[in-house]
């Protein structure tokens, strides 16, 4: 729907007729009454929950080592004092 109500408006149209603006009201009543599917009862049993939960495990784990990572680059940098 949003496709389409974002073509009608990149069209220039000045006035819309009754059956394109019909068509789009049908379309949207249908997505609002379209329920999305349930959430499913265990939270690690959807994919991408489980891959997102794996990525912030992994960034947990290793933020120590990360941040001398940067700490190390930080101190390795020639320091340049702005001109006042």
């Amino acid at each position: 729907m949003i496709r389409r109500l974002v073509t009608l408006a990149r069209s220039g149209l000045q006035a819309l007729d009754e059956p394109t603006v019909r068509a789009v009201v049908r379309q949207a009543v249908r997505d609002i009454r379209t329920a999305p599917p349930p959430p499913p009862a265990d939270p690690l049993a959807d994919p991408a929950i489980a891959a997102a939960r794996r990525l912030v495990d992994g960034l947990a784990a290793n933020s120590h080592t990360i941040g001398l990572i940067k700490h190390t680059v930080e101190c390795a940098r020639p320091k340049v004092h702005p001109r006042i």
